[in-house]
């Protein structure tokens, strides 16, 4: 009688987890599903369970209908999967999802240069989204998220919802290029108001793909939690940089802002155009997440220095070098972007008035400009034009990109405004990338002086021949001056467009006004300046404390007359 009772309750006690669907029914036969001609697909729920950690005793774990939805009564093929999530991989024609067995058989790592990155080469594919998305729009979907993630998780689907990222996809930051100010995501507005913006004809289909653009890259629950490059249902707690980096191995996350449009990103090598070398900090295996610190699904965007380098921010802000961010000297060269121009042209298979033109290519070295404090920091100055507007701003000098809820280091400046154009300068803050300092001449040499090599390759404008040039920047006491021109010919039959990809050539001096100057060292300086103004060179922590040596030898004069002066003061106060 007791063994029964035994066997009885141990039933009831795991019957959530010994319950079959139509799901496990085919997905957990190797044998059909090899059948059906789909072997990669063969899965159980304890392999689920044993990939995902998500089993509790007396419990269970997620069953397949808890994320992927479907009909687990229906045993039939086509009525079983009625309803299901699917992955969504993502065409470079108007940005649509197809059928993915035609280019992404199975869910596993595609490329040998970047063993994470999920999507293989060739095969007209932007980019691969997971299950959480609307396959309309792209972007992440709460109504989604609640029926799948949110099933358990429920607060954490709800402070996901309401943070920076997951109301991305209700954001109407950017629905002009004139408010609050010029910027370099283009328009994405869902009330399609930007359609009356242009003098040109802007249709709807064209601004649905450029929001869908735009959605791409917009975060979702899987994007940072699902690890399908480590196996076919891992999650991870904690989100993994390669998910901050490349979205869960879908190819773009905050590799498109850091690597492309900022150019110092963290990861860089493959990663970055063109190749530069990563970050100090990814051999030593720190993670995102390390520096910026996150409550619940709020993640910092601001990171400090001192919570590793505490002894080194000390001796910086006693040094001569207090107003100087970690960043200005410890970031060199910068990638990505180098000119971008937002003209007619053909995008992601669509003509558009409001094509993306991209020049990519590198600085030797960032312009380095003081923020609304006053601290000096590396930007990377990227010339931008938009054509086509029928409303035009007034030039101004650098100005920083503040929007109602947060402060921002990223800056611009706008240059100019004819033609139906508005040219300003892009000056996104640089803050990865980190490598050994710059030398002291590349900053004290009075003007700042920076050249960016650059090529036009026809990505979104289809010119008859590729062509490289240069962009020269000079910043000195008057200003800003930057100068754009061609290091290889553009051929005769381009140049009857040249205004659309190329209105630098007519528009080729750039000029905004403000103090761009450095301290120039003196001229009887030796070129080991380290031997006059750093005290400790062979002291790795203490080596940022820079001194100015004709101060330090009148230091003590100085302290000599204040003791005066205070002991003057005191008599005539007390013979008052």
């Amino acid at each position: 009688m007791r063994p029964l009772l035994f066997i009885l309750l141990v039933s009831i006690f795991l019957s959530p987890v010994l319950a079959e669907e139509s799901c496990v029914f085919c997905h957990g036969n190797y044998t059909k599903m090899q059948e059906l001609g789909f072997p990669q697909f063969h899965v159980t729920n304890q392999d689920v369970w044993n990939q995902s950690g998500m089993f509790r005793l007396g419990i269970g774990g997620p069953r397949c209908y808890d994320c992927h939805l479907g009909d687990k009564d229906n045993f039939t093929v086509k009525g079983s999967h009625k309803g299901v999530l699917k992955l969504l991989v993502i065409s470079m024609d108007r940005l649509l999802p197809v059928d993915r067995h035609k280019v992404l058989p199975s869910l596993i790592p595609q490329q040998k240069r970047i063993p994470s990155m999920l999507l293989p080469r060739g095969k007209n594919i932007k980019t691969l989204l997971y299950h959480d998305r609307d396959p309309r729009t792209l972007a992440y979907s709460i109504e989604i998220a609640n029926k799948t993630c949110g099933k358990c998780h429920v607060e954490e689907v709800k402070s996901f919802s309401r943070s920076n990222m997951g109301v991305q996809n209700l954001s109407r930051r950017y629905s002009s290029f004139t408010s609050p100010a010029p910027h370099n995501c283009g328009y994405w507005n869902h009330n399609y108001s930007i359609m009356n913006e242009l003098t040109v004809e802007y249709t709807k289909e064209q601004v649905d793909v450029l929001q869908r653009k735009c959605e791409q890259c917009h975060t979702s629950c899987l994007d940072c939690h699902y690890a399908p490059f480590e196996a076919k249902h891992k999650f991870r707690r904690i989100p993994s940089p390669r998910s901050c980096s490349s979205g869960g191995g879908r190819g773009i996350c905050h590799n498109g802002a850091e690597e492309h449009r900022r150019g110092a990103g963290y990861f860089r090598e493959e990663a970055s155009l063109p190749y530069l070398p990563s970050d100090v900090h990814v051999k030593l295996n720190l993670t995102c997440l390390d520096c910026h610190k996150f409550e619940n699904h709020e993640i910092l965007r601001k990171a400090d220095c001192k919570d590793c380098h505490k002894k080194a921010e000390e001796e910086l802000k006693k040094s001569v070098h207090s107003k100087l961010s970690c960043e200005a000297c410890h970031i060199t060269k910068i990638g990505g972007y180098q000119l971008v121009f937002w003209a007619p042209g053909v995008q992601f298979g669509i003509a558009t008035p409001l094509a993306k033109i991209i020049y990519y290519g590198k600085y030797d070295l960032p312009l380095l400009i003081k923020d609304e404090n006053g601290i000096w920091v590396p930007v990377k100055p990227v010339p931008h034009a938009v054509e086509n507007i029928n409303a035009c701003l007034p030039e101004t000098k650098v100005s920083f990109r503040d929007f109602p809820d947060r402060s921002s280091r990223d800056a611009y400046a706008i240059e100019a405004c004819f033609n139906n154009t508005l040219f300003w300068i892009h000056m996104d803050k640089c803050s990865h990338g980190l490598r050994e300092a710059r030398n002291c001449s590349s900053c004290h040499s009075g003007e700042q002086k920076i050249i960016s090599t650059w090529s036009m390759e026809g990505v979104h404008y289809p010119i008859k021949k590729p062509f490289a040039g240069k962009t020269i920047v000079v910043g000195n006491s008057s200003g800003l001056f930057i100068k754009i021109f061609n290091i290889t010919e553009i051929s005769k039959e381009d140049l009857t467009n040249a205004w659309d990809f190329a209105p630098w050539i007519t528009h080729s001096y750039w000029k905004i006004e403000g103090d761009f100057s450095i301290v120039k060292k003196s001229d009887k300086c030796r070129e080991n300046c380290a031997a006059c103004h750093i005290p400790y060179p062979q002291d790795k922590e203490r080596v940022h404390l820079v001194i100015n040596p004709k101060a330090m030898r009148i230091k003590p004069y100085l302290e000599i007359v204040f003791i005066i002066a205070m002991i003057l003061a005191i008599v005539i106060i007390l013979k008052a």
